[in-house]
C-alpha cells in the first residue's frame, strides 16, 4: 500500500473512531483531488473519504458530489457488486440528509438490491433497509415504511441484539400508530356515511378515501410491535430503555384516544423506574402516564405524577413548557386554580403562540373565573388560524 493510499485509509479510521479533527486535518493535506497516477479503486477510497468527512460535517451537498465520483470510480474499478451496493447506501444517506427522501428511496433500493446481488450478509444489507424505511416515512409512505421496518426486523435477527431489536421494533410500532389513526378516521367517516344515509341524507357527491384495513388490524400491529420492542429492551437489560419504549407506546396509545389502555401501559413502565438515576425516560414516562391521568379525570394523581416529571426534568437542565400546561390542567381539574394559573405562567412564555396550547390555557382561565384572559387566548387562536 503506498503513502496516498495508507493517508485516505488513515481517514477512514479516523472518521470510524469518531477523530472528526484528525480526520480534517489529514483532508487538508491530501487536497481536494487524488494524484494522477492513482488507480480507479484508490481513487474510490479518497472520495469515500472525502464523503464520509462531509456528512459528519453535515456538508451534505458536498458529501453527495464526493459519492457519485466515488461510485463512478468504483464501477471503472471492478468493485464487487455489493461493495457498489453499499456506495449506492452512502449516496442515499446525502440525499436524506439534504432531506430529498425521495432520491434517498431510489438511491437505497437500488442499493439494497445490488447487495442482495452480490451475496452481502443479511446483518450488512439491514442497515441500507432501515434507511430506506426511514425516509419512507418521512415521504408520508406509512405503508411501505412499515413493510422496510418489518424486514428490516427480519434481516437483523441473523446477527440479533437485543437493543437494536427493540429499537426497531419501536420505530415499526410509531410508523404503524399512523396507519392506526388513519384506520380510526375512516371509521368515523364511515359511521357519519351509515348515520346519514338513516337520515335519508344525499352524500352520493363524497368521496371516502381508500384504505384497505389488513387481516391484523393496524392498532393490533403496533401494540404487538411495542410489546416486541420492551421484551428486547428487557432482554438487553437497559431499564431506561425499557422505560424510553413504555414511555413511546403510552403515550402513541393516548393519542390514539384509548387513555385508559395508555394509563395501563404507562403504570406497567412504572415498576422499571430506576429510583437512583435521573434521565429522560424516566421524566417522559411520568409525564405520559400523568397527561394519561389527566385525560381519565384522576386529576389528584395527574398532579403527583406530573410533579414528579418536572423535577426529573429540572435535575435534567430541560425546559419542560408542556409538563407545566399539564399540570396547570391537572391542578385545574382538581380544582386548585390559583396553582393551575402558576403552572399557566411557568409554560406560557413559550407556548403563548401554540393554537393547542392556548386551547387548554383558555379552558384553564374560564374554570378560574379568569374570562377575560380565556378571551384573549381564544381570540389569539382565531387571529393565528386566520393567519394559516
Amino acid at each position: 500500500m503506498n503513502e496516498f493510499d495508507q493517508n485516505v485509509a488513515s481517514g477512514l479510521a479516523s472518521l470510524e473512531q469518531g477523530d472528526i479533527s484528525a480526520a480534517k486535518d489529514l483532508a487538508d493535506r491530501l487536497g481536494s483531488l487524488p494524484p494522477e497516477d492513482a488507480g480507479s479503486l484508490s481513487r474510490a477510497k479518497f472520495f469515500e473519504f472525502l464523503g464520509n468527512l462531509a456528512l459528519r460535517e453535515g456538508r451534505s451537498q458536498d458529501a453527495l458530489d464526493a459519492y457519485r465520483f466515488m461510485i463512478r470510480y468504483e464501477e471503472r474499478g471492478g468493485e464487487s457488486m455489493g461493495g457498489i451496493g453499499n456506495s449506492w447506501g452512502k449516496l442515499g444517506e446525502a440525499h436524506a440528509q439534504l432531506g430529498n427522501h425521495g432520491d434517498a428511496v431510489t438511491a437505497f433500493e437500488r442499493g439494497i438490491a445490488m447487495m442482495q446481488d452480490g451475496g452481502m450478509a443479511p446483518e450488512f444489507i439491514a442497515t441500507m433497509s432501515f434507511q430506506l424505511a426511514e425516509s419512507l416515512n418521512s415521504l408520508g409512505d406509512y405503508r411501505r415504511s412499515a413493510d422496510e421496518f418489518a424486514r428490516t426486523i427480519g434481516l437483523a435477527q441473523h446477527a440479533p441484539d437485543s437493543k437494536s431489536l427493540a429499537y426497531l421494533n419501536s420505530r415499526l410500532g410509531t410508523v404503524l400508530s399512523q396507519l392506526a389513526a388513519a384506520s380510526q378516521v375512516l371509521s368515523q367517516i364511515d359511521e357519519f356515511l351509515a348515520q346519514a344515509a338513516e337520515m335519508n341524507i344525499d352524500l352520493s357527491s363524497f368521496e371516502r378515501p381508500h384504505f384497505d384495513e389488513p387481516d391484523v388490524p393496524f392498532r393490533e400491529q403496533m401494540d404487538n410491535a411495542f410489546w416486541a420492542a420492551i421484551k428486547h429492551a428487557k432482554d438487553a437489560n437497559n431499564n431506561a430503555l425499557v422505560t424510553q419504549t413504555y414511555a413511546e407506546f403510552g403515550g402513541l396509545v393516548r393519542t390514539l384516544g384509548d387513555a385508559q389502555s395508555a394509563a395501563e401501559i404507562l403504570a406497567e413502565g412504572v415498576q422499571f423506574l430506576d429510583a437512583e438515576a435521573t434521565n429522560a425516560a424516566s421524566a417522559s414516562l411520568l409525564e405520559e402516564l400523568g397527561e394519561a391521568f389527566c385525560d381519565l379525570g384522576m386529576y389528584e394523581e395527574a398532579v403527583s405524577t406530573l410533579q414528579g416529571s418536572v423535577e426529573l426534568y429540572t435535575i435534567l437542565g430541560q425546559p419542560v413548557p408542556w409538563t407545566h400546561l399539564a399540570l396547570a390542567r391537572a391542578y385545574s381539574g382538581h380544582q386548585q386554580h390559583d396553582e393551575a394559573i402558576a403552572q399557566l405562567n411557568l409554560a406560557q412564555a413559550d407556548l403563548g403562540h401554540h393554537v393547542d396550547a392556548l386551547r387548554i390555557m383558555a379552558d384553564v382561565f374560564e374554570a378560574a373565573g379568569e374570562t377575560t384572559a380565556a378571551q384573549e387566548s381564544r381570540d389569539l387562536i382565531a387571529q393565528l388560524e386566520n393567519e394559516v
